[in-house]
């Protein structure tokens, strides 16, 4: 491991870490309603030029928010700035207890050099699942979230350029590592078949011609991606990690900023669902193939 790049963060160092103790069902409307205003304003100040969140449970639910100071000295305006959020919200009985913590980075996970592009990754991911938590808080068909999460895995693959061979392959290899975990029979796969047989016509239109806010948020952060993954993609060879390994990292903590609770067996329905989506789109891809080379002129 590099001992040049700093493993753990105390308080008065450059990244700040709370615990913020909450129900699942409250989750969302703190992220979007409440930290999302704070955390915008000390970007636009250049306080803050970076910050993450996943939900945790150990055992208790919480979001895990990271936040990266441009200047230490900023701390305590940074913490002001949180104080008075948090207060009001604890006084609503919405949250139940605050911590702070050391930040460790999981730099065997992620790879020691390769670090900053996954704080880089997490933050823009952050920032779009946020945005789009708030979309989806209007009325929409109830199973827009989890379509939106097929889409937002499939364009972070695209990111990295994987085409749709190897995107089936990693998303199959995700999907056997969760029917292991949560011992999935045949029954429940033929369940999984069918709700994907039910809506592949909802699924495609979203995936292919779907222009609305959720879908321009996916495309402002894949924009927003692209240095990160070339920093990547020329540092990789020398990090220990593959490709594949970091995207399904990058990926299951998307999975887990998007939904509210029972974040893998969704995380798992998700991956099935790609498997299936991608398997039908490579067959009409082949059949449109085979069509043209019958029309073409002998």
């Amino acid at each position: 491991m590099d001992t040049t790049i700093k493993q753990s963060f105390l308080i008065g160092d450059e990244w700040l870490y709370y615990k913020i103790y909450t129900g699942f069902s409250t989750t969302d409307t703190i992220l979007t309603h409440h930290l999302h205003a704070v955390i915008t304003g000390l970007l636009e100040e250049g306080i803050l030029d970076k910050w993450f969140f996943i939900r945790y449970t150990d055992p208790d639910h919480h979001i895990r928010l990271r936040v990266h100071l441009v200047n230490t000295e900023q701390l305590g305006k940074v913490m002001l700035a949180f104080q008075e959020c948090l207060r009001n919200l604890w006084e609503q009985n919405s949250i139940w207890k605050l911590q702070t913590d050391t930040y460790s980075r999981e730099l065997k996970r992620y790879g020691a050099t390769l670090i900053t592009e996954a704080e880089t990754i997490f933050f823009h991911d952050s920032h779009c699942i946020t945005a789009a938590l708030t979309v989806l808080e209007e009325p929409e068909s109830e199973n827009t979230r989890w379509i939106f999460g097929m889409a937002s895995v499939d364009t972070f693959l695209d990111t990295f350029g994987y085409p749709i061979h190897e995107k089936r392959t990693v998303m199959e290899s995700l999907r056997e590592g969760f029917f292991k975990e949560f011992k999935v029979d045949t029954p429940t796969k033929k369940d999984l078949s069918a709700k994907y047989r039910e809506h592949k016509n909802e699924i495609a239109a979203f995936m292919k011609t779907e222009t609305g806010a959720l879908k321009q948020l996916l495309t402002e952060r894949n924009t927003r991606l692209a240095e990160p993954v070339v920093a990547i993609r020329e540092k990789i060879h020398h990090s220990g990690k593959t490709l594949n390994d970091l995207l399904g990292s990058y990926i299951h903590m998307n999975m887990n900023r998007l939904f509210p609770s029972n974040n893998r067996q969704c995380e798992m329905i998700i991956y099935d669902l790609l498997c299936s989506y991608y398997t039908t789109e490579m067959a009409i891809a082949q059949k449109q193939q085979l069509q043209k080379e019958a029309a073409a002129p002998l």
